[in-house]
């Protein structure tokens, strides 16, 4: 037994210098879908086990997609696959692969570290920025272990699962392919979970507009729920080279302006007018919100959202609920995105590798104290304490910035999730 797992490592090794890959079992790939191929691949690629991704989580992760749409698997697949047939293909001529970086919205990250991975010989430019999306993977899971306790509609609960795991596979095309398709998707399927935890929010809010409700000033031709829907069943219908046009044409705000939409709710219903503005200017400024956005954050939306709520009278245990959820996302996603290299800033501070040994260590106590906070459940403890989420996670945490974007903005996207279902509750007439 000692014998031939030496000489299957031998292999292995051999095939990967060699530049060719390895002979593939059809059989066995078809048998296990793309996904799980394409986990197994990245284990091999971020630490060089031969045992394969996390029996135990994929099997959890399986049947909470199950439970929500009995099809999400399979789109996954098809996900993975097209990720896989755009590899073998070298891209297009007009978007090859590894030809997007340092143009445009093809930002250069700090970890450039192209490697071969054995299955498929799939060029990876980012690896362990490639693997830490799995964290997504985890969104997944805890919210089917919240499945008794949401108070939004079971269609926008599924659309937020759909959601982070085609986030997932889209962030993990980016970071390992270097393509423009990879980047779209990376962009877009952000502003996918942050519209529909938006509309979910002010569902039950009346006389509203599409100004609050679709962050626009004409109403969308379709809601965040029905478009989640048909980019999940997109991957199945359309070849990979056709993906980047319609993700483009995605009837959906992008996510700056949808994470502005929901700030201005919180505080509108946490802050008095005044107050609110000024912290809004603030994080405004921060994230160097386009002025277009800006203005119509502050010329339509605001009006529209104190009006929508003034009839909401909150007792003093909500207000200090409220606040407690509000500074705990706020806390998480503001760290989330010290780390992600472009938005918040880009210190040269902030690459070096004892300051992000450090950035690392602290993401549990970060989180521990944003927890201490709120009122949200903690389903997933290793999640919150950074440890054992994604393959290569003990390697890559300390060392790469980005790294620790994905798995805290996992930590705080997963609260900016509770806090719109705590919004939907806390808004119901029928609770007031």
């Amino acid at each position: 037994m000692l014998e031939r797992a030496i000489l299957s490592l031998f292999i292995l090794q051999l095939a990967s210098h060699s530049g060719h890959s390895l002979p593939v079992n059809t059989e066995n790939e078809k048998e296990m879908g793309d996904t799980k191929n394409m986990l197994d691949a990245m284990v091999q690629l971020l630490t060089g086990s031969l045992d394969g991704f996390d029996d135990s989580f994929y099997t959890e992760l399986i049947e909470c997609m199950e439970q929500y749409d009995v099809n999400l698997i399979r789109s996954q697949d098809a996900a993975w696959g097209g990720m896989i047939e755009y590899s073998d293909s070298n891209g297009t001529p007009e978007d090859e692969w590894g030809g997007c970086l340092d143009t445009g919205h093809c930002h250069k990250y700090h970890e450039q570290n192209a490697t071969v991975q054995t299955f498929h010989n799939i060029t990876i430019y980012e690896p362990c920025n490639y693997a830490s999306n799995v964290a997504y993977y985890h969104v997944v899971t805890q919210i089917c272990k919240n499945k008794d306790q949401w108070n939004m509609p079971e269609d926008h609960v599924r659309g937020l699962l759909q959601g982070f795991a085609t986030l997932t596979m889209g962030s993990s095309f980016w970071h390992g392919s270097h393509t423009y398709l990879g980047n779209v998707a990376d962009n877009r399927f952000i502003d996918v979970v942050s519209y529909v935890a938006h509309q979910a929010s002010v569902r039950n809010l009346p006389g509203l507009t599409s100004v609050v409700t679709d962050l626009s000033l004409t109403p969308r031709s379709k809601s965040s729920v029905q478009s989640t829907e048909e980019l999940v069943e997109m991957f199945s219908k359309l070849p990979v080279d056709q993906w980047v046009n319609y993700i483009l044409e995605l009837e959906m705000p992008e996510y700056m302006l949808t994470f502005s939409g929901l700030v201005c709710t919180f505080l509108t219903l946490l802050l008095e007018a005044p107050v609110a503005d000024a912290l809004i200017l603030v994080l405004m400024d921060l994230f160097k919100l386009p002025d277009e956005q800006r203005e119509f954050v502050n010329e339509f939306y605001l009006p529209e959202i104190r009006n929508a709520t003034s009839h909401i009278q909150l007792d003093q245990t909500q207000k200090q609920e409220l606040q407690g959820n509000v500074e705990s996302t706020l806390i998480k996603l503001l760290y989330a995105f010290l780390w992600q290299e472009y938005v918040l800033t880009d210190s040269t501070f902030l690459l070096n590798p004892l300051v992000n040994v450090v950035g690392s260590t602290m993401i549990k106590y970060v989180n521990m104290y944003a927890n201490s906070l709120s009122t949200f459940p903690v389903h997933d403890q290793d999640m919150q304490d950074g440890l054992n989420v994604y393959p290569g996670s003990d390697r890559c945490n300390p060392s790469e910035p980005h790294s620790k974007w994905h798995l805290e903005s996992a930590n705080g996207l997963l609260d900016l999730v509770y806090l719109a279902d705590y919004i939907n509750k806390i808004t119901n007439i029928e609770n007031n």
